[in-house]
């Protein structure tokens, strides 16, 4: 599958949002570029195809042959098509066919930010370890224990329904030991066991929300 190679500081690659990757690639085959707006240099800051606010739009196919090399810019005033410029050349254009929101976005939202990959249905053991001991969830027919003992089904299928799918906030772009997040000494570790096998989550260090600092080597 896709990845994102880029900008961790430290080169490893993460899995990408494979829809947001899948509307990039539709974008670019259904590109038209249409009618020439202007060729003074001094215009492209206006329509966001500078170098500064632009965004380069580079694709390469499987031979390493160069397909596309854009700098797109801002939204055309009817917001369905996007002012771009050749990169190296002046010329500012109209492209019709690829979706602003496809292209112009957020560096998170590259990433596949998903958890866990597990099917509710199919799951059938839970486990729980952190400071104050383990928790284990085992299933057997229809019934649910909990160390052993009789568990309320209902709880425990909401516990396991809130991971399925769940997503982080953010991934982080610089590089540290797993120390460096707390992963050495989890917090809590979550097993969640399904027909695939088990999927585990590690939970490290506590964050201030909205003041994300990734650590560093």
């Amino acid at each position: 599958g896709w990845q994102v190679t880029a900008p961790r500081s430290d080169g490893r690659p993460v899995p990408a949002n494979a829809g947001g990757v899948g509307r990039l690639v539709e974008a670019i085959a259904d590109l038209t570029l249409e009618e020439t707006i202007t060729e003074n240099p001094s215009r492209h800051a206006a329509f966001e195809v500078d170098e500064p606010s632009g965004t380069r739009l580079r694709a390469v196919g499987k031979d390493g042959a160069v397909l596309l090399d854009l700098i797109v810019g801002k939204a055309s005033a009817d917001g369905n098509r996007l002012y771009v410029r050749r990169s190296g050349e002046a010329a500012v254009r109209l492209a019709d066919g690829m979706d602003p929101t496809a292209v112009r976005r957020d560096t998170q939202d590259w990433f596949d930010r998903t958890l866990l990959r597990f099917d509710p249905a199919a799951v059938s053991a839970v486990e729980i370890r952190g400071a104050s001991g383990r928790v284990s969830l085992a299933k057997s027919s229809a019934a649910w224990t909990v160390n052993g003992l009789p568990a309320s089904t209902t709880a425990v299928e909401n516990f396991v329904n809130s991971f399925s799918g769940a997503w982080a906030d953010e991934v982080a772009l610089g590089s540290a030991p797993p120390a460096g997040f707390g992963f050495d000494k989890p917090r809590v570790v979550l097993t969640i066991t399904d027909s695939l096998g088990p999927h585990e989550l590690r939970v490290g260090a506590l964050v201030r929300v909205g003041a994300f600092s990734p650590p560093t080597a």
